[in-house]
Protein backbone atom coordinates (compact mmCIF):
# COMPACT_ATOMS: atom_id res chain seq x y z
CA UNK A 1 0.00 0.00 0.00
CA UNK A 2 1.35 3.37 -0.92
CA UNK A 3 1.36 6.11 1.74
CA UNK A 4 -1.49 8.60 2.04
CA UNK A 5 -1.95 11.98 3.63
CA UNK A 6 -2.14 11.91 7.47
CA UNK A 7 -5.21 13.56 8.83
CA UNK A 8 -6.78 15.03 11.96
CA UNK A 9 -10.51 15.59 12.28
CA UNK A 10 -12.08 18.42 14.22
CA UNK A 11 -15.20 17.37 16.12
CA UNK A 12 -18.53 18.07 14.49
CA UNK A 13 -22.13 16.97 14.76
CA UNK A 14 -23.08 13.89 12.74
CA UNK A 15 -26.78 14.67 12.33
CA UNK A 16 -26.62 17.83 10.17
CA UNK A 17 -24.05 16.20 7.91
CA UNK A 18 -26.20 13.09 7.63
CA UNK A 19 -29.14 15.19 6.51
CA UNK A 20 -26.96 16.95 3.92
CA UNK A 21 -25.55 13.65 2.65
CA UNK A 22 -28.97 12.06 2.32
CA UNK A 23 -30.17 15.12 0.42
CA UNK A 24 -27.31 14.67 -2.05
CA UNK A 25 -28.15 10.99 -2.39
CA UNK A 26 -31.79 11.87 -3.08
CA UNK A 27 -30.66 14.26 -5.80
CA UNK A 28 -28.78 11.39 -7.43
CA UNK A 29 -31.91 9.21 -7.38
CA UNK A 30 -30.61 6.63 -4.94
CA UNK A 31 -33.25 3.95 -4.62
CA UNK A 32 -34.21 1.10 -2.33
CA UNK A 33 -35.00 -2.57 -2.91
CA UNK A 34 -37.74 -4.99 -1.89
CA UNK A 35 -35.03 -7.56 -1.10
CA UNK A 36 -33.40 -5.67 1.76
CA UNK A 37 -31.57 -7.65 4.44
CA UNK A 38 -30.67 -6.86 8.03
CA UNK A 39 -26.91 -6.49 8.28
CA UNK A 40 -25.02 -4.30 10.69
CA UNK A 41 -21.71 -2.64 11.36
CA UNK A 42 -18.93 -5.21 11.23
CA UNK A 43 -20.83 -7.48 8.82
CA UNK A 44 -19.10 -9.33 6.00
CA UNK A 45 -20.88 -9.74 2.68
CA UNK A 46 -19.78 -12.49 0.30
CA UNK A 47 -18.28 -14.09 -1.47
CA UNK A 48 -21.08 -15.00 -3.89
CA UNK A 49 -23.78 -12.95 -2.17
CA UNK A 50 -26.01 -10.04 -3.13
CA UNK A 51 -27.21 -8.03 -0.13
CA UNK A 52 -29.37 -4.91 0.09
CA UNK A 53 -29.07 -2.75 3.20
CA UNK A 54 -32.44 -2.15 4.90
CA UNK A 55 -31.60 0.66 7.36
CA UNK A 56 -29.10 3.41 8.12
CA UNK A 57 -26.07 2.38 10.22
CA UNK A 58 -23.87 4.22 12.73
CA UNK A 59 -20.54 2.41 13.05
CA UNK A 60 -17.68 2.76 15.52
CA UNK A 61 -14.01 1.83 15.41
CA UNK A 62 -14.87 -1.14 17.62
CA UNK A 63 -17.54 -2.54 15.30
CA UNK A 64 -15.87 -1.50 12.06
CA UNK A 65 -17.81 -0.82 8.89
CA UNK A 66 -18.92 -3.37 6.28
CA UNK A 67 -16.56 -5.60 4.29
CA UNK A 68 -17.54 -6.94 0.87
CA UNK A 69 -15.56 -9.97 -0.33
CA UNK A 70 -15.87 -10.35 -4.08
CA UNK A 71 -17.43 -11.67 -6.09
CA UNK A 72 -20.35 -10.10 -4.19
CA UNK A 73 -22.62 -7.06 -4.31
CA UNK A 74 -23.70 -4.67 -1.56
CA UNK A 75 -26.58 -2.40 -2.55
CA UNK A 76 -26.94 0.30 0.08
CA UNK A 77 -30.59 0.67 -0.87
CA UNK A 78 -30.47 4.44 -0.58
CA UNK A 79 -29.34 4.19 3.04
CA UNK A 80 -26.50 5.83 4.94
CA UNK A 81 -23.48 4.33 6.71
CA UNK A 82 -22.11 6.86 9.19
CA UNK A 83 -19.15 6.69 11.56
CA UNK A 84 -19.02 7.89 15.15
CA UNK A 85 -16.80 10.85 16.04
CA UNK A 86 -13.68 9.12 17.39
CA UNK A 87 -9.94 9.82 17.25
CA UNK A 88 -9.50 6.84 14.92
CA UNK A 89 -12.65 6.21 12.95
CA UNK A 90 -13.83 3.15 11.07
CA UNK A 91 -13.65 2.73 7.31
CA UNK A 92 -17.20 2.82 5.97
CA UNK A 93 -17.10 0.08 3.32
CA UNK A 94 -14.09 -2.02 2.30
CA UNK A 95 -14.06 -4.03 -0.93
CA UNK A 96 -11.61 -6.96 -1.01
CA UNK A 97 -11.04 -10.07 -3.07
CA UNK A 98 -11.95 -9.68 -6.73
CA UNK A 99 -15.05 -8.20 -8.42
CA UNK A 100 -16.76 -6.81 -5.33
CA UNK A 101 -19.50 -4.27 -6.09
CA UNK A 102 -21.01 -1.38 -4.11
CA UNK A 103 -23.81 0.96 -5.20
CA UNK A 104 -26.71 3.21 -4.37
CA UNK A 105 -26.24 5.01 -1.05
CA UNK A 106 -24.12 7.22 1.21
CA UNK A 107 -21.11 6.94 3.52
CA UNK A 108 -20.54 9.75 6.01
CA UNK A 109 -17.83 10.93 8.43
CA UNK A 110 -15.64 7.81 8.37
CA UNK A 111 -11.84 7.56 8.22
CA UNK A 112 -12.19 6.58 4.56
CA UNK A 113 -15.62 6.40 3.00
CA UNK A 114 -14.99 3.55 0.54
CA UNK A 115 -11.74 1.54 0.33
CA UNK A 116 -11.16 -0.60 -2.79
CA UNK A 117 -8.35 -3.04 -1.96
CA UNK A 118 -6.86 -6.46 -2.62
CA UNK A 119 -7.02 -8.12 -6.08
CA UNK A 120 -9.29 -5.54 -7.69
CA UNK A 121 -11.67 -5.40 -10.65
CA UNK A 122 -14.16 -3.91 -8.20
CA UNK A 123 -17.03 -1.65 -9.22
CA UNK A 124 -18.53 1.27 -7.28
CA UNK A 125 -21.44 3.28 -8.71
CA UNK A 126 -23.81 5.99 -7.44
CA UNK A 127 -22.27 6.32 -3.98
CA UNK A 128 -22.05 9.61 -2.07
CA UNK A 129 -19.12 9.78 0.38
CA UNK A 130 -19.02 13.06 2.31
CA UNK A 131 -17.23 14.57 5.32
CA UNK A 132 -14.79 11.68 5.67
CA UNK A 133 -11.36 12.21 7.20
CA UNK A 134 -8.60 10.96 4.87
CA UNK A 135 -10.46 10.21 1.65
CA UNK A 136 -13.94 9.84 0.28
CA UNK A 137 -12.81 7.03 -2.05
CA UNK A 138 -9.43 5.29 -1.98
CA UNK A 139 -8.47 2.88 -4.77
CA UNK A 140 -5.61 0.66 -3.69
CA UNK A 141 -6.63 -2.11 -6.09
CA UNK A 142 -6.01 -2.50 -9.83
CA UNK A 143 -8.42 -2.47 -12.78
CA UNK A 144 -11.38 -1.23 -10.73
CA UNK A 145 -14.16 1.14 -11.83
CA UNK A 146 -15.57 4.09 -9.88
CA UNK A 147 -18.42 5.76 -11.70
CA UNK A 148 -21.14 8.35 -11.08
CA UNK A 149 -20.21 8.98 -7.46
CA UNK A 150 -19.72 12.04 -5.26
CA UNK A 151 -16.92 12.68 -2.81
CA UNK A 152 -16.85 15.94 -0.89
CA UNK A 153 -15.89 17.69 2.32
CA UNK A 154 -12.97 15.40 3.11
CA UNK A 155 -11.70 17.00 6.29
CA UNK A 156 -7.94 17.15 5.79
CA UNK A 157 -7.16 14.84 2.91
CA UNK A 158 -8.19 14.16 -0.68
CA UNK A 159 -11.61 13.27 -2.02
CA UNK A 160 -10.49 10.66 -4.59
CA UNK A 161 -7.12 8.90 -4.10
CA UNK A 162 -5.91 6.42 -6.73
CA UNK A 163 -2.99 4.26 -5.52
CA UNK A 164 -3.41 1.30 -7.86
CA UNK A 165 -2.95 0.78 -11.60
CA UNK A 166 -5.29 0.63 -14.62
CA UNK A 167 -8.35 1.97 -12.81
CA UNK A 168 -11.20 3.93 -14.43
CA UNK A 169 -12.81 6.93 -12.71
CA UNK A 170 -15.68 8.25 -14.79
CA UNK A 171 -18.39 10.84 -14.19
CA UNK A 172 -17.55 11.53 -10.55
CA UNK A 173 -17.70 14.91 -8.80
CA UNK A 174 -16.38 16.63 -5.69
CA UNK A 175 -18.90 19.47 -5.65
CA UNK A 176 -21.12 19.24 -2.56
CA UNK A 177 -23.13 22.27 -1.49
CA UNK A 178 -22.62 23.33 2.11
CA UNK A 179 -19.44 21.35 2.77
CA UNK A 180 -15.92 22.77 2.97
CA UNK A 181 -13.89 21.42 0.02
CA UNK A 182 -10.88 19.17 0.61
CA UNK A 183 -7.38 20.47 -0.26
CA UNK A 184 -7.20 18.23 -3.37
CA UNK A 185 -9.99 16.76 -5.47
CA UNK A 186 -8.33 13.85 -7.33
CA UNK A 187 -4.80 12.56 -6.69
CA UNK A 188 -3.22 9.83 -8.82
CA UNK A 189 -0.38 7.74 -7.37
CA UNK A 190 -0.41 4.83 -9.81
CA UNK A 191 0.15 3.87 -13.45
CA UNK A 192 -2.12 3.77 -16.50
CA UNK A 193 -5.23 5.08 -14.75
CA UNK A 194 -7.97 6.82 -16.73
CA UNK A 195 -9.90 9.79 -15.32
CA UNK A 196 -12.70 10.68 -17.68
CA UNK A 197 -15.57 13.16 -17.33
CA UNK A 198 -14.96 13.99 -13.66
CA UNK A 199 -15.41 17.39 -11.98
CA UNK A 200 -13.17 18.90 -9.29
CA UNK A 201 -14.21 22.31 -8.01
CA UNK A 202 -13.35 24.81 -5.29
CA UNK A 203 -10.53 22.89 -3.62
CA UNK A 204 -8.10 24.90 -1.54
CA UNK A 205 -5.11 23.57 -3.52
CA UNK A 206 -5.47 21.40 -6.64
CA UNK A 207 -8.32 20.04 -8.68
CA UNK A 208 -6.39 17.12 -10.24
CA UNK A 209 -2.85 16.05 -9.28
CA UNK A 210 -0.89 13.32 -11.08
CA UNK A 211 2.27 12.63 -9.11
CA UNK A 212 5.83 11.39 -9.72
CA UNK A 213 7.05 8.74 -10.49
CA UNK A 214 3.94 7.15 -11.97
CA UNK A 215 3.21 7.30 -15.70
CA UNK A 216 0.87 6.61 -18.61
CA UNK A 217 -2.14 8.15 -16.88
CA UNK A 218 -4.93 9.77 -18.91
CA UNK A 219 -7.07 12.80 -17.98
CA UNK A 220 -9.79 13.22 -20.59
CA UNK A 221 -12.88 15.42 -20.63
CA UNK A 222 -12.66 16.47 -16.98
CA UNK A 223 -13.59 19.85 -15.48
CA UNK A 224 -11.37 21.71 -13.00
CA UNK A 225 -12.81 24.99 -11.78
CA UNK A 226 -12.40 27.41 -8.89
CA UNK A 227 -9.49 25.60 -7.24
CA UNK A 228 -7.08 27.64 -5.13
CA UNK A 229 -3.88 26.74 -6.99
CA UNK A 230 -3.66 24.83 -10.29
CA UNK A 231 -6.65 23.21 -11.88
CA UNK A 232 -4.53 20.30 -13.20
CA UNK A 233 -0.97 19.61 -11.99
CA UNK A 234 1.15 17.03 -13.86
CA UNK A 235 4.38 15.95 -12.14
CA UNK A 236 4.98 12.64 -13.89
CA UNK A 237 6.05 11.62 -17.42
CA UNK A 238 3.99 10.21 -20.27
CA UNK A 239 0.66 11.67 -19.15
CA UNK A 240 -2.14 12.49 -21.57
CA UNK A 241 -4.24 15.58 -20.78
CA UNK A 242 -6.86 16.05 -23.47
CA UNK A 243 -10.25 17.70 -23.89
CA UNK A 244 -10.46 19.08 -20.35
CA UNK A 245 -12.17 22.33 -19.31
CA UNK A 246 -9.98 24.27 -16.87
CA UNK A 247 -11.40 27.60 -15.70
CA UNK A 248 -11.18 30.20 -12.93
CA UNK A 249 -8.49 28.49 -10.86
CA UNK A 250 -6.40 30.64 -8.52
CA UNK A 251 -3.07 30.09 -10.28
CA UNK A 252 -2.26 28.00 -13.36
CA UNK A 253 -4.88 26.25 -15.38
CA UNK A 254 -2.58 23.37 -16.34
CA UNK A 255 0.91 23.18 -14.79
CA UNK A 256 3.34 20.57 -16.19
CA UNK A 257 6.56 19.84 -14.27
CA UNK A 258 7.58 16.59 -16.04
CA UNK A 259 8.63 15.47 -19.52
CA UNK A 260 7.08 13.55 -22.39
CA UNK A 261 3.41 14.36 -21.86
CA UNK A 262 0.71 15.36 -24.36
CA UNK A 263 -1.43 18.41 -23.57
CA UNK A 264 -4.02 18.64 -26.34
CA UNK A 265 -7.44 20.15 -27.13
CA UNK A 266 -8.03 21.60 -23.65
CA UNK A 267 -10.12 24.74 -23.00
CA UNK A 268 -8.18 26.84 -20.47
CA UNK A 269 -9.66 30.23 -19.57
CA UNK A 270 -9.93 32.85 -16.84
CA UNK A 271 -7.28 31.38 -14.55
CA UNK A 272 -5.42 33.51 -12.02
CA UNK A 273 -1.97 33.36 -13.59
CA UNK A 274 -0.82 31.25 -16.57
CA UNK A 275 -3.23 29.24 -18.68
CA UNK A 276 -0.79 26.41 -19.59
CA UNK A 277 2.66 26.49 -18.02
CA UNK A 278 5.59 24.15 -18.74
CA UNK A 279 8.30 24.23 -16.08
CA UNK A 280 11.82 25.08 -17.21
CA UNK A 281 14.17 22.16 -17.76
CA UNK A 282 11.58 19.57 -18.81
CA UNK A 283 11.25 18.48 -22.42
CA UNK A 284 9.58 16.25 -24.95
CA UNK A 285 6.10 17.58 -24.20
CA UNK A 286 3.58 18.13 -27.00
CA UNK A 287 1.22 21.08 -26.46
CA UNK A 288 -1.21 21.30 -29.35
CA UNK A 289 -4.67 22.55 -30.36
CA UNK A 290 -5.50 24.03 -26.94
CA UNK A 291 -7.56 27.17 -26.41
CA UNK A 292 -6.06 29.42 -23.72
CA UNK A 293 -7.65 32.85 -23.35
CA UNK A 294 -8.25 35.57 -20.76
CA UNK A 295 -5.82 34.15 -18.22
CA UNK A 296 -3.73 36.20 -15.76
CA UNK A 297 -6.87 37.37 -13.99
CA UNK A 298 -4.69 38.36 -11.03
CA UNK A 299 -2.75 40.77 -13.21
CA UNK A 300 0.74 39.53 -12.31
CA UNK A 301 2.11 39.66 -15.85
CA UNK A 302 1.56 35.98 -16.65
CA UNK A 303 0.66 34.58 -20.10
CA UNK A 304 -1.96 32.36 -21.63
CA UNK A 305 0.88 30.01 -22.62
CA UNK A 306 4.31 29.82 -20.99
CA UNK A 307 7.39 27.63 -21.51
CA UNK A 308 10.19 28.45 -19.08
CA UNK A 309 12.87 26.59 -21.07
CA UNK A 310 14.78 28.94 -23.44
CA UNK A 311 13.47 28.57 -27.01
CA UNK A 312 11.12 25.88 -25.66
CA UNK A 313 13.89 23.24 -25.66
CA UNK A 314 12.48 19.99 -26.97
CA UNK A 315 8.87 20.86 -26.16
CA UNK A 316 6.67 21.18 -29.25
CA UNK A 317 3.94 23.84 -29.38
CA UNK A 318 1.54 23.91 -32.36
CA UNK A 319 -1.91 25.09 -33.48
CA UNK A 320 -2.90 26.59 -30.11
CA UNK A 321 -5.39 29.47 -29.86
CA UNK A 322 -4.17 32.15 -27.42
CA UNK A 323 -3.71 35.88 -26.94
CA UNK A 324 -0.39 36.04 -25.04
CA UNK A 325 2.67 33.80 -24.89
CA UNK A 326 6.00 33.97 -23.11
CA UNK A 327 8.21 33.08 -26.12
CA UNK A 328 8.06 33.21 -29.94
CA UNK A 329 8.55 29.42 -30.08
CA UNK A 330 5.03 28.97 -28.70
CA UNK A 331 2.56 28.57 -31.54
Amino acid sequence: MRPNVPAKLPSRSLRPLAIASLAVCAALACGSSAHAQSIGCGSVVGPNQTVVLDADLACTRGTGGITVIGPATLDLGGHLIGCAAEADRAIGVTLVGKRAQLKNGSVLACKVGVEMADDGRHRVEQVVATANVEAAFRLDSDASTLRGSTGGGTTSGIDFVVRGDRNLLEGNTTLVAGLQPAPIGFRVLGNANRLRGNTAGNHTLLGFSVDFPFERNVLQGNTATGNGSAGIAIDTPRTSVTGNVVTANGREGIFVTASSSRITRNDVRDNGTTGIRILGGVGGNVISRNTALNNDRRGVGAFDLQDSTPECGTNRWSANLFATAGQPCIE
